[in-house]
């Protein structure tokens, strides 16, 4: 009897380890992946910009200063994400105060980090990205400096706030630079390899893409009848290793904009259209998986 008992018990377990076996090698373990805490907790309501038409949510607008706000509610969310760094610059700073309004006392360099820190907040409260600023204060950078602090933090993105004049004051347009090489330069890069100049040569499509993406943004807004998208020889995106854009926000010189400006509704939606075209940017590459690693 007692071995009838030991024997019944015995084939219990080698079954149960064989069901147990066959049940979890039919999983690959490549589908499972560590969750992320912040996206397992029931009844979390998030802020997100609404890019993505897949996604089943109610969309709110707020009129005033052309925002949107999506609410979303996943409690087990197991996808995988990455985490990219983004290097938003400031331009100008210390006693470089970059244009200067005679009529106000606006200041491009004052505009450029509020303009940055607010890019900043919404990337930082809507994404998992990493956001750095060149500058976190007024005082002055060097444009390789600039640039230096990109690389150096190994920066999936460059972006480069500014904002622009012109004795024609009734220009009100956004301006979108990628950088541009002369022959000269590129008969000079072709001896010397190593030429820091040369490094975003590489980088000049996924740049053009950044800026494309910027410019849709801007138009989608109703904010601005043009966009110029342009080429210049610019120092500071030369030397970046990553996709790396300039944006000349506006015109100081047109006394309508200096108006806007002295808005923070404004100076929010610019900020928004900066960030829809980074996300726009962003989920463009991954949805073809073709971001640099």
């Amino acid at each position: 009897m007692k071995n009838r008992q030991i024997r019944r018990k015995s084939f219990f377990l080698a079954t149960l380890f064989l069901v147990n076996f066959f049940l979890f090698s039919s999983f690959p373990s490549s589908s499972i992946s560590a969750p992320n805490p912040d996206d397992i907790l029931p009844g979390i309501r998030l802020k997100k910009n609404i890019l993505d038409a897949d996604s089943n949510t109610n969309h709110s607008e707020n009129k005033e200063g052309g925002f949107l706000e999506e609410k979303l509610f996943f409690p087990f969310d197991f996808g995988r994400r990455k985490v990219y760094c983004l290097v938003i610059d400031p331009g100008h700073g210390g006693d470089d105060y970059g244009v200067v309004c005679s009529e106000s006392s606006i200041l491009e360099k004052d505009l450029t980090l509020d303009l940055a820190k607010r890019l900043q907040n919404l990337i930082s409260e809507n994404t998992a990205h990493r956001v750095l600023l060149t500058r976190t204060g007024d005082y002055a950078l060097s444009l390789i400096d600039r640039t230096t602090f990109a690389n150096h933090h190994k920066a999936d993105l460059f972006l480069s706030l500014h904002f622009n004049a012109h004795f024609d004051i009734s220009l009100k347009e956004m301006q979108i630079y990628i950088t541009a090489y002369s022959n000269e330069e590129i008969k000079r890069f072709s001896r010397d390899k190593m030429n820091w100049e040369a490094s975003q040569r590489r980088y000049l499509a996924d740049s053009r893409d950044l800026a494309l993406r910027i410019e849709k943004a801007a138009l989608n807004s109703l904010r601005f009848e043009s966009i110029k998208l342009l080429e210049m020889p610019l120092f500071v995106l030369k030397g970046a290793h990553m996709p790396a854009v300039l944006v000349e926000n506006a015109f100081l010189s047109n006394p309508q904009i200096i108006e806007k400006l002295n808005t923070e509704e404004y100076r929010q939606e610019l900020a928004f259209i900066l960030y829809r075209g980074i996300i726009f940017y962003i989920q463009d590459k991954e949805k073809h998986n073709v971001w640099k690693n």
